[in-house]
């Protein structure tokens, strides 16, 4: 199966760059071009995307800010002989032989 390119003009590029809020599907129809072509194109372009379902005007709904949790890590420390405080994981060796504890 063959496949034929079919490169974009400069009259089409014109003519999706005048039209920024005209559907996909319209253009294609018009250009004689996929909606996925259309869209590729634009993106290509730098041209905003025109929105399928136009959103509808109401009353605004202020969303409550989330506070970003802070993950817990725990603190394994030792004094013993030298003073050792650190985020890793430690070994058996360490837990049990030198009787290191998670603080």
């Amino acid at each position: 199966m063959t496949y034929s390119i079919k490169y974009w003009t400069t009259k089409e590029d014109n003519f999706l760059t005048n039209n920024p809020k005209m559907l996909a599907k319209k253009i294609g129809k018009k250009l004689k071009r996929t909606q996925g072509a259309v869209a590729q194109r634009r993106k290509t372009l730098g041209i905003a995307k025109a929105r399928s379902n136009p959103t509808k005007i109401g009353p605004a709904v202020v969303k409550p800010k989330i506070e970003a949790a802070t993950p817990v890590v725990p603190v394994y420390t030792y004094e013993g002989k030298h003073n050792i405080a650190t985020f890793n994981k430690l070994g058996w060796f360490t837990r049990t032989l030198l009787g290191v504890r998670a603080a």
